[in-house]
């Protein structure tokens, strides 16, 4: 990945400067995201919900509150004020751990390190899946139709985010034309969404605008690709090891 493409992905998903992401080692061998916005720091699980909670023997809340709902007929209609207030939760450490996950995905193929590259950016797509479920889940059963976090006027971000992914784990996987297409057909889903929504001037709004750049900088990454391959096509980027350092969000 050309360090240009990078910078725009963090620029893209960029909340404050000081904010970095990074892969470690808890001391079982797991690997866990640790998210730092001084002074406060938080470690992500990459299994599972990223609190590492489980609920009813699932792993979210959300597996949870569906199989009941699939077993007892009428059960979602009872869901609980705090099973909402935990699902709500669970949005955000989805939320974040997504974002996260893309950022340290980028910084492991700068480094070297295609495999842990290609899990993050999985992950982070599952994650956007996970948040879409979620927002549809509380837009039919919730009495108000969303949650405090989870409502319907974020899935732009979360597609935003998927597309992102996506398009990234094509080109990690040597699909350049094929990533740029898929922010491409992205571009397009994040329009009709909009449109549906009744929005004017969609072309104008901020996540469209984002993903325009993005694909800008994929064709520029794959014309860069294309042209150092034509003069010298032996790979001499070899593979890193080591854990992932900072990076800015």
């Amino acid at each position: 990945m050309h360090q240009d493409l990078h910078d725009a992905v963090v620029s893209l998903l960029r909340r404050r400067p000081q904010e970095s992401v990074r892969v470690l080692k808890a001391y079982d061998g797991r690997r866990v995201l640790q998210c730092c916005d001084p002074p406060t720091v938080v470690q992500l699980e990459l299994n599972g919900r990223p609190d590492g909670l489980r609920f009813g023997g699932h792993d979210t809340a959300l597996a949870m509150l569906q199989q009941r709902g699939g077993a007892e007929s009428g059960a979602c209609g009872r869901v609980a004020p705090q099973e909402w207030m935990e699902l709500d939760r669970e949005y955000t450490q989805f939320h974040q751990r997504r974002r996260a996950a893309i950022l340290a995905a980028v910084q492991a193929d700068i480094q070297g390190d295609p495999p842990l590259a290609e899990y993050l950016y999985r992950r982070a797509i599952v994650d956007a899946e996970h948040c879409l479920a979620i927002v549809a889940f509380a837009w039919d059963k919730h009495p108000r139709g969303r949650l405090s976090a989870a409502g319907p006027a974020g899935r732009p971000a979360i597609l935003v985010q998927r597309i992102t992914a996506g398009g990234l784990l094509r080109l990690l996987a040597g699909d350049a034309a094929g990533a740029v297409a898929q922010v491409a057909a992205g571009i397009e889903e994040i329009l009709r969404l909009l449109g549906h929504e009744g929005e004017q001037g969609a072309q104008a709004n901020i996540v469209v605008r984002d993903l325009e750049a993005l694909k800008a900088h994929l064709c520029a990454a794959t014309v860069q690709a294309n042209t150092k391959s034509a003069s010298d096509p032996a790979d001499a980027s070899g593979h890193c090891t080591r854990m992932s350092q900072p990076i800015a969000l």
